[in-house]
């Protein structure tokens, strides 16, 4: 994030530095706000709670990309784009920090309750080999 905030608003690398901490403070904020998942009763308003997160999530991706536009860099005054930046990002890591940090771990306790850390290293596994060639399209597009 560091780069890209440098790259976008052209602001110092120490700024830009520590504008990264939040996304720290968004995954913070987002499992700590996912206790409400647990308090939900039945399976749809858990299932309507993900998906309103994972649409926070994917709007946020948006904005990012929207905001990463050779014309919105032009338009945007270099601290209002850091602001939108930083608000972006810490809240794209708030809303998929409980999928990041809890799904994984109740997959593992009630589909593989005698061999957790087994099911969580394949799920680590899956999800680097479903994501890795995605990272590699990622950077033939810039």
């Amino acid at each position: 994030l560091g780069p890209f905030l440098a790259d976008v608003t052209s602001l110092p690398y120490p700024i830009c530095g520590g504008l990264t901490a939040a996304v720290t403070i968004g995954f913070l904020r987002g499992v700590v706000n996912g206790k409400s998942f647990y308090a939900l009763e039945s399976v749809q308003e858990k299932e309507a709670q993900l998906k309103s997160w994972y649409l926070r999530a994917v709007s946020y991706m948006l904005g990012l990309a929207f905001l990463a536009g050779k014309n919105m860099r032009s338009s945007i005054p270099p601290p209002v784009m850091a602001a939108l930046v930083v608000w972006c990002s810490g809240n794209l890591a708030s809303s998929s920090a409980f999928q990041f940090f809890q799904i994984p771990n109740m997959v593992s306790s009630v589909a593989f309750s005698e061999n957790k850390a087994l099911c969580l290293s394949f799920l680590d596994g899956v999800g680097f080999f479903l994501t890795a060639p995605l990272w590699a399209l990622g950077s033939q597009v810039a």
